[in-house]
């Protein structure tokens, strides 16, 4: 957690559940993360290995990019891939319900 590099304290009035990735940023050790997830503004994501599950408004569509092979994301595998935006797509409703995030 960024706070704790820069010495502070984490909040105690909300859920956090991150990981330190100190060893990752350093080069000291690998990721702790199977999967990250990521929710700002109007955007949201989760990422699990290899893929990129991307939602870029409330109610538009989920996109999915598999980032070995499409680092700009430039090629939609939704429909190719529907289990797996499915899949992923319940991983990151799972993880606004027991962080208590907003949709």
């Amino acid at each position: 957690m960024s706070v704790l590099l820069a010495g502070g304290k984490l909040p105690a009035d909300r859920v956090l559940d991150g990981k330190d990735p100190l060893p990752a940023f350093t080069g000291t050790g690998p990721s702790k993360h199977e999967t990250l997830f990521f929710k700002y503004r109007k955007y949201q994501a989760v990422r699990q290995g290899r893929y990129k599950l991307l939602q870029t408004a409330p109610n538009a569509e989920w996109q999915l990019f598999d980032l070995k092979t499409d680092l700009g994301e430039t090629m939609d595998l939704a429909a190719k891939y529907p289990d797996l935006t499915a899949r992923l797509q319940q991983h990151f409703d799972n993880w606004l319900a027991d962080t208590k995030r907003e949709p």
